[in-house]
C-alpha cells in the first residue's frame, strides 16, 4: 500500500483536533482485476467533505455535507455500506449496467483500502506491530 500525504494533512486520525481544509491522497495499487486507484479525500470543515476516485482514466465524485461527529470523509466512507457509498459516486446521467458495476467494484476496493488503512494507522498509534500482509 502507498499513501501520499498532502497539503499539510497527517497519518493521524482526523478524530484528533485539527484544522480545516485538510487533504490527502491514496494511491492504492492493481489488483482485483482492477488498476491502479487514486482516491482524494478532502475535508472541508467538521462534518463536510469530498472523495474522488480515479481509476484507468475514469473519475466519481461524492460530496458528504452532513457527516456524523467527529468523523472525516475517510471514517464515514469506512463506516457507511458499499451500496451507500457507491450511490453517492454514481452519475447524475444515465450509465449503462456495466459502467455502474465497474464502478461498484472500485469502491468495494477502496472500501477495503480504507478499513486496512484505518486498522494499520490505530496499530501504529498502540505502538503495535504492522501485519506482513500490509507491509509493502
Amino acid at each position: 500500500m502507498h499513501t501520499d500525504h498532502v497539503a499539510g494533512d497527517s497519518s493521524e486520525p482526523m478524530t484528533q483536533a485539527h484544522t480545516y481544509p485538510s487533504y490527502e491522497r491514496l494511491v492504492i495499487p492493481p489488483g482485483d482485476a482492477l488498476d491502479e486507484i487514486i482516491l482524494y479525500l478532502d475535508d472541508i470543515a467538521p462534518k463536510q467533505g469530498y472523495a474522488t476516485i480515479v481509476c484507468y482514466g475514469c473519475a466519481w465524485n461524492a460530496y458528504w455535507g452532513s457527516m456524523w461527529d467527529g468523523r472525516n470523509v475517510m471514517e464515514f466512507m469506512n463506516e457507511c455500506d458499499t451500496d451507500y457509498v457507491g450511490m453517492k459516486f454514481k452519475p447524475t446521467h444515465n450509465q449503462t449496467r456495466a459502467t455502474e458495476k465497474y464502478m461498484y467494484r472500485i469502491v468495494g476496493r477502496v472500501k477495503n483500502h480504507i478499513e486496512k488503512l484505518i486498522a494499520n494507522r490505530s496499530n501504529e498509534r498502540a505502538g503495535g506491530e504492522l501485519p506482513s500482509a500490509c507491509i509493502g
